[in-house]
Order: C-alpha cells, then structure tokens, then sequence
C-alpha cells in the first residue's frame, strides 16, 4: 500500500463552487437579458403590424381595441400582474386614426377593472378578465342601424364559469337583454364546449366546439344582411340565416348585458385574455377578411387557415 498516495478529492473547494455559482449567475443574466430582448423584439414587431396593418385603410371600422399599441392605455396603469390598484385598466382606447370623437371602453369601479399582463395570448400582452370580482368594461359607440356587421376577437379562455357565459356583448341600452332581439347580438356566446354568435334568441348558431383552455384564436363573425357566420381561425363555420336592422350603441367587454345592465352572477362573466377587438358597420369582402384575419395571425402567432 502506497502511503504517499494523495487522499481522494471530495466534492468542491470554496473557490470552486463560488466559480460555478458565478458562472451560472452570468449565464442566468444572459438568459433573462436575451428574454427581455426577443419580448422587446416581439413587442415593436407587434406594434408595427399594428401601425401598418389592412384595418384602418378598410370602410366602415367603427371601433378598435387591442393590447400593444403605446395608445391603447394610460402609461401608469401598464404595470404587469396588477396589485394595490396598478396593473389594472381603467380605460382601453380605440386606436381606429379614423375616428376623432376619442371613444373608449372603460371601467369606473377600480375592483372591477381587468389586468394588464405583459406575457399572455403567444408571449404578447392583453387584458386578463376574471369573474370573481365581476371585470368587465363598457363602451359607447355611435349607434350602428346597417343590416350588416363584422367582427374579428383575439382571445384566450383561462376558465370556464358556467354554461352561459360570453366574452362579450354588442347591446342597445334600451334593450334589457343581450339575446331578446335582432337588434342586438352576442359575437361570442359560450356554453364550456362550443362557442358562437347568438342573435334573437340563437336557435340557430354559427358555431364549433370551443378549443379549450389556454389555447389562443381568432372568432370572427359576419352578417351581411342575409345571412350570418362565424369563422374560427379563418375557417368558415355553418351559414345561418340572419336579417334585420342592428341598434348597437354600447359594448361589453368580458361580460353579457342582460335586466337593462351587466349581468349579475359570476357565472355570465369571462375568465381569460382577451389581446384585440375590431369592429365594422358593413360585411367585408373575402379579400378584406382574408386581409384582416392574416395580420391577426402575423401579430399574436396564431395559425389560420
């Protein structure tokens, strides 16, 4: 046996672990920096989309909401995740450069107001509605009277609340309930496993199963005085027939209106990210729908057809 013979290392000196704890310290630095780069990256490359995207060049945009413009809220209220009142959104500003009556949907009620989060629908930010504090927000519009109407929502379900439930409402304040008549309409009606437009009463839908939660997409939804459907990440849905007037001079965001007001109960009130909302008065052409569900699909990385 060889006396002279170095004892055996065991484990690590000081030195040495405090070289590998600073060498994964910079590589932890460096992953976070490169985060922050490609979100930042993703960001502009949201917002230039946004700026230079088909929508406000096209007749007939009535209202426009989405989550990446530098317009779309107040600067202080941009907090992520939200707590103590920061983060959420009192205000979400229509961003149509065609209109200058600086319409808004909005939310006095600073518990009801809904979150702004950085990271949401694909890594891009939106609005987070919940049902357990009843969130939701309301716009005035200019009345809408055509016989025609299109619509295009980018959205993310968290949760499902109950069977009867709706992201949101187009309604006449008028008018106590969001499915009484023709004149009204719920673009995106939910029951849990399928979602669909509902019109005087929905007997007929435009409708497919719901993809589940926490998968983002894109619901549109058409009415061009004859006939009205949906499409679900640009596929067209079933045709049903459609006729009559709108009266739309309000929206809800995150809710249903319903007894001349916002729904009481949680179980109507939406769970999950809702990032853009487009709004026309008239049914586009094929190449303008086509148009518009494409820079949706560039902008939250979603797959259309």
């Amino acid at each position: 046996m060889n006396k002279n013979k170095p004892a055996k290392k065991l484990g690590f000196s000081l030195i040495e672990l405090s070289v590998v704890i600073l060498i994964i310290g910079i590589l932890v630095i460096g992953v976070t920096k490169g985060k922050k780069v490609l979100d930042s990256a993703k960001l502009a490359s949201a917002k230039s989309l946004t700026t230079n995207s088909p929508v406000a060049s096209i007749d007939g945009l009535r209202f426009w909401v989405e989550a990446t413009s530098d317009k779309s809220f107040d600067a202080a209220e941009k907090i992520d995740g939200g707590s103590g009142g920061n983060g959420t959104i009192t205000n979400w500003y229509d961003i149509n450069p065609g209109s200058t009556e600086g319409y808004k949907a909005t939310q006095g009620t600073s518990t009801r107001r809904p979150f702004y989060t950085k990271s949401a629908i694909n890594g891009m930010p939106a609005l987070r509605f919940f049902n357990f504090n009843l969130t939701f927000l309301n716009a005035s519009i200019p009345m809408i009277t055509s016989n025609q109407l299109e619509t295009f929502m980018v959205m993310q379900r968290i949760a499902v609340p109950d069977i009867n439930f709706a992201s949101m409402s187009f309604y006449n304040s008028s008018i106590p309930y969001d499915w009484l008549d023709q004149k009204v309409v719920i673009p995106s009606h939910e029951d849990g496993s399928i979602m669909y437009t509902n019109r005087a009463g929905g007997s007929v839908k435009s409708q497919t199963p719901h993809p589940g939660n926490g998968v983002p997409y894109i619901f549109s939804t058409r009415f061009n005085g004859i006939n009205n459907i949906a499409y679900f990440n640009g596929t067209a849905l079933n045709t049903v027939a459609s006729t009559g007037n709108f009266a739309i001079d309000n929206i809800l965001i995150g809710t249903r209106w319903g007894d001349g007001g916002p729904v009481v109960g949680v179980q109507y009130y939406y769970i999950g990210y809702i990032g853009e909302l487009i709004i026309f008065d008239r049914a586009l052409t094929n190449t303008e729908r086509k148009d518009v569900t494409q820079y949706l699909s560039n902008k939250w990385g979603i797959k259309v057809q």
